[in-house]
């Protein structure tokens, strides 16, 4: 059985700036905010991945924006399509990264940002691509590793018996 962890934050971006499929990381408010990413931010800012979850209505003239102080779907693990960074061409297996700068702040690419864990597991196609998040709370060595799913579900593993322990 899958579980796709999903928080449901406030975003402090103007209107329309925020997209479905970016990267975002902590807001300043820690904990109900999230803020597209800068060059300031690290992995361990990194909160997830902004769905939809289809409780949006289009403008008259057929856009989708997200609304200023409006809460938005934050996945932190598991299998969703991301926005790709212009030129970006990832393939199955390739390291998740997330550009922090300039206007495709938020955008994934296989090089150039902060390393989020994960992995591409498909090709890009029309701007998206599939990737695989691996995080939960997992020790920060394993933000420096390009996870196979097994590794990947052996961190979290170890990191539940670990929390565990401690209570």
């Amino acid at each position: 059985m899958f579980h796709y962890p999903v928080d449901s934050p406030f975003q402090r971006e103007a209107t329309g700036k925020l997209h479905f499929g970016v990267g975002v990381v902590t807001g300043k408010v820690l904990g109900s905010g999230v803020a597209l990413p800068t060059s300031a931010s690290t992995a361990d800012n990194f909160e997830g991945v902004v769905i939809n979850g289809f409780d949006r209505q289009q403008d008259l003239e057929g856009k989708l924006y997200v609304l200023n102080n409006q809460t938005v779907g934050v996945m932190r693990r598991g299998r969703v399509w991301v926005r790709l960074a212009t030129g970006a061409a990832p393939t199955y297996g390739d390291a998740l990264h997330m550009i922090v700068e300039g206007d495709e702040a938020g955008c994934f690419a296989k090089e150039g940002g902060i390393a989020i864990p994960g992995r591409f597991i498909g090709a890009a196609s029309n701007g998206v691509a599939p990737v695989e998040l691996c995080m939960a709370f997992l020790p920060q060595a394993a933000l420096t590793v390009t996870l196979h799913p097994r590794r990947c579900q052996a961190l979290l593993s170890e990191r539940r018996r670990t929390k565990s322990d401690e209570h």
